[in-house]
This record gives C-alpha cells, structure tokens and sequence, in this order.
C-alpha cells in the first residue's frame, strides 16, 4: 500500500519541479550500455533523492477538503555525465557544465498554491550559482515547519578527480534540518485548537533531526583506469507522532547495527569496468524502538503493516524499503538501485469517527542511484 502511494507521491512530485532527469531513468541499465560506450570512453552517474514529502489531504466527512497537499522539502539531484549536462532537477544549465548538485529547499503546492522555494547549486567546470544555504524558520503551515536548515552542494571535474593516480568528489549535497513537523492541526485551528484531543494538539509528526546526504566520487582500478561511486544516506533522529510518548502519542527510534547512528536509507552503486566490478547496496537500520506513554519495545526493521493510534485517533501505516530493485551488469559497466526509505500513510480522525486527514509522508529517501562507465573503466 505504502510503496504504491509513495510511487504516487513521486510521480507528482516530479511534476511540481518539472522534469527530474533521475526519475524518467529508473529502468536497469543493462551490459550493452557500457559496451556501446567503450569506444567514446563516455561515464556518467546520478542520484536522486529528498528530505521529507507529504502529500493527501486535510479534512473529510462534514468537514470537507480543507487542504490538499503534494510539498517536498529538500529535492536533491546530484549529476555527472561526461558529455555534458542540460539540466539538474529541472534547472537549466550551461553549455558545457558536465558535474552538478543542486536542491530545491520545497517544492510542490497547498491546494491551488504552487511552492517553490529557493535552491543551492554547484556545477563544473563551468561554475555557477551558489553553494551554501543557511535558514532559521521556514515554514509551509499547517504542513510544514522546519528550523535551522542548513545545505552544502559542491562540483568538480577534470584532472582533479579522474587525472592519473587521483580520486575524488565529483558532485555531492549535504544538507541538515534540525527539526522539522509536519500537519500540525493546531496552529490550523488556532484559539481552537484546545477543542481537539490532546494529541491532535501537536503536529502530527515531528522529526528531531533530518540529513540527507548524496556523493558522486571517481575510484582508483589497479591499472590506473577510474570507477565511479554513488552513495546516499539519510539520517533521521525520533519521530514523534501524536505529540509523542510524552503526550499519549508515540515514539519511533531508528538505529542502526554499529555505532548507534540512526539511519533510515544507506545506498551505494559502483561500477568499474572490469568484470565483477559493478554492484549496489543497501544498510538498513536494524531495528525500532517504539515508545507508548511510559512503555517502551524494540521491534525488527522488518515491522511493517497497521498500527492503530492512541484514543481511537486513527491508524498508520509503516512501510521501511530497503532497495525496491538493484541491477548490476556482470561486464562491470553498470549498476543501479531504485527506492530506499521510510514510508508512512497516517489516518487521523476524531474519537467520534470524523476524519481528519489522510496524508502519506516520505521520510529520508532516495528515489534512485546510476552509475555508468566505459568496458575497461574510465581511461
């Protein structure tokens, strides 16, 4: 359920910001790909991803459609392509840029409203645009409020990344929000928002911190030719939901297998050029804390299905994906991965059975990872 509403959700979403080069290229890349290649010594690499997204609906019954929404915080497209771009998540470029990183800090729209918000962006070895963006507030209410929203994108090209015996960055984003809610009722209702049940008060999901992070880097084969490297991670702290356990709502911790970092989406694709040298992986958090008022339980990643809401609230629905498909072509020319991230679709109603809203939101997730060289590796 989950997986097809975030299929819908990215559909959408590639709408709101014209078209994403990434999303249009989802299908595997196969062998023949590189071998075609061989003879122009052509490589290219590409990761697509977000921050958070939430699209549906406010209101339901009697009420009415209050607010419909599809908004995305934090669109991320990271590209490199040897024979040049034209285009990074919607954006025109240059002639002549062939490494980008850009991302949109919201995109999408609230009922008839379009968003677009502004972007950070980095490209070589024609340089253009900006690099850093720091923002304290920022806020799409009642469906989105974040604060202290840092993001660093960066490109190079040439010799410094694929000269002989070198490696390096070619493209990355890296971006930070140190909280972020989403559907917070209350400041909808304003004075009457005590008129809601205690959990209904807060938003409806708060993150306590939100990372998204993306690399293109060149790799060093043993007969001096270069490899390419895609990575993603997106980091998320607790998600409270309901005001969280504090408040008789819930809980939810992340965490991963090694050092307690919490990850939500790990990937990786490389390719190589040499036989075997092409693959994709994925790391995802080993297991769940939830917390309901004063108890607390861990459960496996692998949870999935309905949990029903505190006060006869309504019910969510978790999906956590790990790779939704990975493509590896045996001559070591590329490689491919689509979908890693959390899913939830929350059905808000009051005790009575009046509904609320039913919203899906995307937690940290990178929609899909390329990467693609020369037979032999890059020479």
């Amino acid at each position: 359920m989950i997986s097809a509403v975030r299929s819908t959700l990215r559909r959408h979403r590639a709408v709101a910001v014209c078209t994403v080069a990434a999303v249009a290229a989802t299908a595997a890349v196969t062998a023949s790909a590189g071998s075609a290649s061989a003879a122009t010594n052509n490589y290219s690499a590409n990761i697509n991803g977000q921050w958070a997204g939430i699209a549906g609906s406010i209101g339901g019954g009697i009420l009415g459609k209050l607010v419909s929404a599809n908004l995305v915080a934090g669109e991320v497209d990271i590209s490199a392509n040897s024979t040049g771009l034209k285009q990074v998540n919607g954006a025109a470029l240059p002639a002549g840029v062939k490494s980008a990183a850009r991302a949109d800090l919201l995109t999408g729209g609230i009922s008839i409203a379009n968003i677009k918000t502004i972007n950070t962006e980095a490209t070589a070895p024609v340089t253009v645009a900006h690099k850093n963006v720091e923002l304290v507030g920022w806020h799409a209410s009642p469906l989105i409020d974040a604060s202290a929203l840092a993001v660093n994108s960066a490109a190079a090209w040439g010799n410094s990344v694929t000269g002989a015996g070198k490696t390096g960055t070619v493209a990355s984003v890296n971006g930070h929000i140190a909280n972020i809610s989403l559907l917070n009722l209350g400041s909808l209702l304003g004075a009457f928002k005590s008129l809601l049940p205690t959990q209904l008060q807060y938003p409806v999901v708060s993150l306590s911190t939100t990372d998204l992070r993306g690399q293109i880097k060149s790799t060093l084969n043993h007969d001096g030719t270069h490899g390419l490297v895609a990575t993603g991670a997106g980091g998320l702290g607790d998600v409270q939901i309901l005001g969280g356990a504090a408040h008789g709502g819930i809980t939810l911790g992340l965490f991963s297998s090694d050092n307690g970092t919490k990850y939500v989406a790990n990937a990786k694709v490389w390719a190589t050029g040499k036989p075997g040298g092409a693959g994709c992986s994925y790391t995802p958090p080993k297991w769940i804390e939830v917390g309901i008022g004063n108890n607390t339980i861990g459960l496996p990643i692998t949870l999935g299905g309905r949990i029903t809401l505190p006060a006869k609230l309504g019910y969510l629905e978790a999906n956590f994906t790990g790779i939704d498909h990975c493509s590896a072509a045996a001559n070591g020319t590329s490689a491919s991965v689509d979908g890693a991230g959390v899913g939830l679709r929350l059905h808000l109603q009051l005790p009575t059975g009046l509904d609320l809203a039913d919203l899906v939101v995307s937690l940290p997730d990178l929609n899909n990872a390329t990467v693609n060289v020369p037979v032999g590796g890059i020479r």
